[in-house]
């Protein structure tokens, strides 16, 4: 728990919390694995000194590169199928669909994307296939501002 503070001090976006408790140290403590996003290294590092002050142990920090992440929606007809060969094609570009929402009427589907990618030439490129595809078929493209994943 006096971890949660600093975390939250600094803008940590905590992501997965797991306790190993069948692995207790020989202090009898419980191991903590702690998964979280923070906008920027600087933020970080400023968390880490912190936590440690608390006397709270980090035996392994990873770091994963930052990505930036784009929200697009789609409405229309289409069929699952079609979002299948939409996922498919988007494969070429270098961004990847992190997370994909439906809804389903009778009038036709809403699709929520979620595509991160490490610059922003490779978003650009996803962003411009989705509009050609969503052009070619008839759908509404809505394209969000950039956010960082």
């Amino acid at each position: 728990m006096k971890a949660l503070e600093p975390i939250s001090k600094f803008g940590g976006n905590i992501r997965n919390v797991v306790h190993k408790r069948e692995k207790k140290t020989k202090l009898g403590l419980v191991p903590v694995t702690v998964i979280l996003e923070i906008g920027d290294r600087g933020r970080f590092r400023r968390m880490l000194s912190e936590l440690k002050a608390r006397g709270i142990r980090i035996t392994h920090v990873g770091e994963r590169e930052e990505l930036r992440k784009r929200i697009v929606l789609i409405g229309g007809k289409m069929t699952v199928e079609d979002l299948r060969e939409i996922t498919e094609r988007m494969e070429g570009t270098g961004a990847k669909v992190s997370d994909m929402r439906l809804s389903m009427g009778e009038k036709g589907m809403a699709v929520r994307l979620s595509l991160d990618g490490r610059d922003e030439r490779v978003l650009e490129e996803a962003l411009s296939l989705l509009e050609r595809i969503s052009e070619e078929r008839g759908l509404l493209f809505l394209k969000a501002l950039e956010e960082k994943a």
